[in-house]
């Protein structure tokens, strides 16, 4: 028989849950043998690692640089999807377009033709990274332009296209055809023939989510009205690089309007000087005023608030009440902005009660994304332990995948119970991803430990009570 913290075990006895060894290649779980409690390494798993660009994820944890919470679950080897970080910067293009950049919460309008860097890291009309969006007219309207395509470059091998035609998808990897069934719970990994690309794709809403290893999080919601929408996120780690329609990264929109060649036009207003969108023309296109027809000067020319103010009033009641009744937990500028989009088309468009239902697929799938960056801040599992001074008074707990130390802690702010991975000295499993412990309080501590620094911790208790059971 075995001792163990206190309990006995009889020989072959499992003590604790399997959990992967630390190269993934295997698992192992305590067991007593011949009076001894040992570490036992098996390649029957009854929790698996999640892999994705080259790194292996153990159960609980999640792809770092990624704005996409991706959770790898223990059970399946696959990653969950726990929503979008609010932390990360946004920018989206929607309607026909109005375009919110990262750094503001209002929108600037412009419809031109053509195929637009929406963001990309540096000037060059080859960047390694960058988000394209294609602008065409839409709608059966001459004085509309509308999303029409998509394409996300998350590196120079990997350039993925997305379209939406006749209420389909239609996705190509570096021009050919992606005909992967994307789940809504389980994120994959892009794969088309043998070859296997450093991006997770999956559905949500109707709309394709692309997590690519660059940092870029790209969402592309197709629409029945033409009037496709993209949102793109960004981790800080590429933020700062990034340019284009979208604007810079750095908390300040004045300095949005930046042309490839360094000039900022002006600072933020509704209407950008042309010099701006021009400037981030893509390479393959030339014309940016839909061949010929300026666009533009058709929008002045058909606005019937500035000739009756009457409309604007009666449009402003109609757009705050569709896109207000929309909305439960949105920040009041974003849905100000909305209105003000709404308001801003219906003045233009030459059938508004038409265009009012394109509002309505913008309003659904914005109140989607707030849901999923609400399901992150109340649901998704963090990095922070609450733990600053560590006491003596501790017990085990087991679950199917992994076992669990609680510990409890005291710190200036209260007391607070964390749930850990059993570990002590003949443990090997002490990586440095991030670990999350599937339950933890919320009561924070001020200064909380890293991973390593509570590691190492939980070891000079463990080892400090296993000497005094020697004792």
């Amino acid at each position: 028989e075995c001792e163990y913290y206190g309990q006995q075990y009889s020989d072959g006895e499992q003590i604790s849950s399997q959990v992967p060894t630390e190269d993934c290649s295997g698992c192992q779980q305590r067991v007593c043998q011949a009076g001894v409690v040992q570490w036992q390494i098996t390649t029957n798993c009854s929790v698996k690692c999640c892999f994705f660009n080259g790194a292996s994820y153990h159960p609980g944890r999640y792809i770092q640089n990624a704005c996409a919470r991706l959770v790898c679950e223990g059970s399946s080897g696959q990653f969950n999807y726990w929503g979008v970080d609010y932390n990360c910067p946004k920018c989206k293009a929607y309607l026909d377009p109005h375009i919110v950049t990262f750094d503001s919460w209002w929108s600037y309008s412009y419809q031109g033709c053509g195929n637009y860097s929406l963001t990309q890291i540096g000037n060059s009309y080859q960047p390694t990274v960058a988000v394209f969006a294609t602008f065409v007219p839409c709608g059966g309207w001459s004085t509309l332009t509308c999303v029409d395509r998509v394409t996300f470059k998350n590196d120079e091998h990997t350039v993925i296209t997305i379209e939406f035609k006749n209420s389909n998808y239609k996705i190509e990897v570096n021009g050919k055809d992606y005909d992967a069934t994307l789940s809504s719970s389980s994120p994959s990994i892009v794969q088309v023939i043998n070859n296997v690309y450093p991006v997770m794709a999956w559905k949500s809403w109707g709309c394709v989510n692309l997590q690519g290893s660059s940092g870029i999080l790209v969402k592309f919601c197709g629409s029945s009205w033409s009037s496709n929408q993209v949102y793109v996120w960004s981790d800080y780690d590429v933020a700062n690089e990034l340019k284009g329609l979208c604007g810079t990264v750095n908390d300040n929109p004045d300095d949005d309007f930046l042309t490839r060649d360094g000039t900022v036009t002006s600072p933020w207003r509704r209407n950008p000087a042309p010099a701006f969108p021009l400037s981030w023309l893509s390479s393959d296109t030339s014309d940016g005023n839909c061949g010929g027809r300026n666009i533009r000067a058709n929008r002045q020319t058909q606005n019937r608030c500035e000739l009756d103010f009457t409309f604007e009033e009666k449009y402003y009641e109609q757009c705050n009440t569709t896109v207000s009744s929309g909305f439960s937990n949105a920040e009041p500028e974003e849905v100000l902005t909305i209105i003000n989009d709404c308001v801003f088309d219906l003045c233009n468009v030459s059938d508004p009660d038409a265009w009012v239902k394109a509002v309505v697929e913008t309003v659904e799938v914005q109140a989607v994304i707030q849901e999923d960056i609400q399901n992150f801040t109340t649901s998704a599992p963090d990095t922070t332990t609450p733990l600053d001074i560590i006491t003596t008074t501790i017990s085990f707990e087991t679950d199917s995948s992994t076992p669990y130390t609680t510990i409890e802690s005291t710190s200036p702010s209260g007391s607070s119970t964390v749930a850990t991975p059993d570990s002590t000295s003949d443990n090997p499993n002490s990586s440095d991803e991030t670990s999350l412990s599937p339950t933890t309080s919320t009561t924070m501590a001020p200064k909380p430990l890293s991973d390593k620094e509570l590691f190492k911790a939980i070891l000079v208790v463990l080892e400090s009570i296993k000497q005094s059971y020697d004792a």
